[in-house]
């Protein structure tokens, strides 16, 4: 059930009836009456059926809670229920599954809308069990119910809102452009019978943006532009139409000024209804992707806050996920790991709520994976770096496609190699190293992160031949990392050479380094271990005092 809010017409037309008032005054009746005890069944099942209906009006845990025991209470006694009583005892489960996300309580909802008939309440309840649960059984009998019950009553608005909400929220969860088209078809089916419902106009924009990005079209991307266009900007879901339309854009073509579009149509919609959880949600990834192209601070903030309003409204696993990156990127600002620790606790919720579904998303189990690898590092943890190859591991299986999942499964296993020197993880390691390379050659992270953890591997190696020539892949690796257009890669060139005590070669990196701005700070270059021996040398304090003072270089 959802609850009535106060915005748009029906939300005048409730209050000019105040049908609140005629619920609670019925509810005080009730609760003042004593009934005889034949009397007492019946009066049970008014009462459940009132404190059912304050519940939608207060929006009140509580009251739900009251009607439900009502409602047990007539079971226990084997009181015929009506399947009006069904109905309405399915809506309080499924307030109750809002308020709580409890799965119990929505198969509850779910039991109760078979026995009320409700065609509408049966496919919303298993809906809602199937955004919980997000496996395919679940999917397709909602999908065999709703479709079912379209062939009786084939212009039957909830229901076939409720079936294209099924095939967007499917299709875009499992990438699958297929559902998204059919969503698209249902929400177009719905403006061509019902031209004057903008609900189905807005979402079909939406989805023709999402369907359009996920396809790479740019034609299509216009087009949805155009017809968001062409909606008001009355309501919340007008207004998150053209929003996601400018945001989808945004991402397809990296413009600022659409991603700046899109900010202002979804502020606006949450201006208009506080409650909107859906707006508050995309304005979260507009302003956490306004942070990562600009990386002003500020971005990221307005991000996490707006991720928390979308909470507030609805607890949703997408939120947490979402709340939980833009957290981690926190620590790379001031490098604080308490919030590592915070967005390890959100990551945690969010798979909590999933816990029902046979498996998160991929790229929710690798953002995790990454989380732990940094934690691993900063706490120098053995078992966070175990965790997160584990997790990296389950990526590679569940979709081995995963851009650079070679390469981040390689550099986990050298920082776990790193802190513990052991053999089996440096050749792991490698073994990723080399199949990353193998799939993307021009990728120069690979080469630079290989050399670095030769290196690591070579100083852990006694025998001098093996490790002159671990070196000498090493150095190869570097140098190919540097042609390639890394310019990381020269300071690492630098410090190589500083540790083989090659000092001339190590300055002449250093210098080729600081021409194209790819020093690191100067804390770094002051504690470094690799650079011990050029520190020693009056060439490098020089060049430290030219760094300290540009104009005495002239």
């Amino acid at each position: 059930m959802t609850p009535f809010r106060k915005t748009g017409q029906l939300y005048q037309a409730l209050f000019r009836a105040k049908p609140t008032k005629l619920v609670e005054k019925a509810l005080t009746h009730l609760k003042n009456y004593q009934p005889s005890a034949d009397e007492e069944l019946a009066h049970t099942s008014l009462l459940a059926s009132a404190y059912a209906l304050t519940s939608m009006y207060s929006l009140e845990l509580s009251d739900a809670i009251k009607s439900v025991h009502c409602y047990d209470k007539l079971m226990s006694k084997n009181y015929p229920l009506k399947p009006e009583d069904w109905l309405k005892l399915s809506q309080v489960y499924t307030f109750i599954y809002e308020k709580t996300q409890s799965l119990e309580h929505l198969e509850k909802a779910v039991y109760a809308a078979n026995l009320s008939s409700n065609t509408q309440q049966i496919s919303k309840a298993l809906l809602d069990l199937y955004l919980k649960v997000r496996d395919e059984e679940t999917f397709n009998l909602c999908l065999e119910k709703c479709s079912r019950y379209l062939l009786e009553k084939p212009n039957d608005l909830d229901l076939l809102f409720i079936r294209a909400e099924l095939y967007f929220e499917y299709g875009q969860r499992n990438k699958q452009t297929r559902f998204l088209q059919l969503a698209l078809d249902e929400y177009e089916k719905m403006v061509a019978l019902y031209p004057n419902n903008q609900k189905a106009k807005s979402l079909s924009v939406a989805t023709s943006s999402f369907l359009s990005l996920f396809l790479e079209d740019a034609e299509k991307l216009s087009e949805s532009i155009y017809k968001s266009q062409l909606l008001s900007e009355h309501t919340p879901i007008e207004l998150y139409a053209k929003g996601v339309s400018s945001l989808c854009y945004a991402i397809y073509s990296s413009d600022l000024d659409e991603l700046q579009a899109a900010i202002h149509f979804l502020q606006h919609s949450t201006s208009i209804d506080r409650t909107f959880s859906t707006g508050w949600h995309y304005l979260g990834i507009s302003f956490f992707l306004l942070y990562e192209a600009i990386e002003h601070d500020r971005y990221l903030h307005l991000s996490i806050r707006f991720f928390q309003k979308a909470i507030q409204q609805k607890p949703t696993s997408e939120s947490y996920i979402q709340l939980a990156i833009a957290t981690s990127r926190i620590f790379e600002i001031d490098q604080s790991p308490e919030h590592l620790e915070e967005s390890k606790r959100l990551f945690e919720i969010a798979f909590n709520l999933e816990k029902g579904a046979p498996f998160p998303p991929t790229e929710w189990i690798y953002e995790y994976a990454l989380l732990l690898d940094n934690m691993g590092e900063v706490k120098e943890d053995e078992s966070l770096l175990m965790m997160a190859i584990d997790q990296l591991n389950r990526v590679l299986i569940l979709d081995p496609t995963t851009q650079d999942i070679h390469y981040r499964i390689a550099l986990t296993l050298s920082h776990l190699a790193d802190l513990t020197n052991d053999n089996n993880h440096f050749m792991r390691a490698f073994c990723h190293f080399r199949l990353a390379h193998r799939n993307n050659p021009d990728h120069d992270f690979v080469l630079l992160d290989w050399a670095l953890t030769l290196i690591h591997y070579g100083e852990c190696v006694e025998d001098e031949t093996r490790r002159h020539g671990i070196m000498k892949e090493a150095e190869e690796k570097l140098m190919q990392s540097a042609k390639q257009g890394n310019n990381q890669a020269y300071y690492q060139i630098a410090c190589f050479y500083s540790l083989g005590n090659q000092k001339d070669l190590a300055l002449d990196w250093m210098k080729r380094a600081r021409s194209i701005n790819a020093l690191p700070p100067m804390q770094e270059l002051l504690e470094d271990t690799w650079l011990e021996n050029l520190r020693k040398t009056d060439e490098f304090r020089h060049f430290m005092t030219l760094l300290n003072d540009p104009s005495s270089d002239h």
